[in-house]
């Protein structure tokens, strides 16, 4: 799944390079520019917390250190609040930038949600 956030990151660098030159036209590109730097930051904190329970493997959640409970935490947090602006940012963007910023804005959540199922077992 890592590779997915990374592939997905592609797609979110373009919008956002294509958002920088129309962010000062009106305010519904600057909320399109705001919103893919919100997804930027959730799909790289997605990113590395997968890369630090990738590495941590299969532990029991008490025997986790509470600085790396903290680190994920941390990662976890900025990756839901990212996606919640990215989506208020895609209600009030327009086009295909909305329309990606929605779709981005529920895929990681969903995604992270599937990645905790199959950790259920463990």
């Amino acid at each position: 799944m890592l590779a997915v956030y990374i592939l997905l990151a592609v797609p979110v660098v373009i919008g956002l390079r294509r958002s920088i030159r129309d962010r000062h036209l009106d305010r519904r590109h600057f909320v399109s520019f705001v919103g893919f730097i919100a997804a930027l930051v959730a799909v790289i904190a997605a990113a590395f917390s997968e890369g630090m329970l990738m590495r941590l493997g299969v532990q029991s959640y008490y025997s986790t250190s509470s600085a790396w409970k903290v680190v994920l935490a941390i990662l976890s947090l900025s990756t839901f609040s990212g996606c919640a602006v990215a989506f208020v940012a895609g209600l009030f963007s327009t086009g295909r930038r909305r329309i990606f910023l929605i779709a981005l804005a529920t895929f990681i959540p969903f995604s992270v949600f599937v990645i905790g199922l199959g950790r259920q077992g463990t």
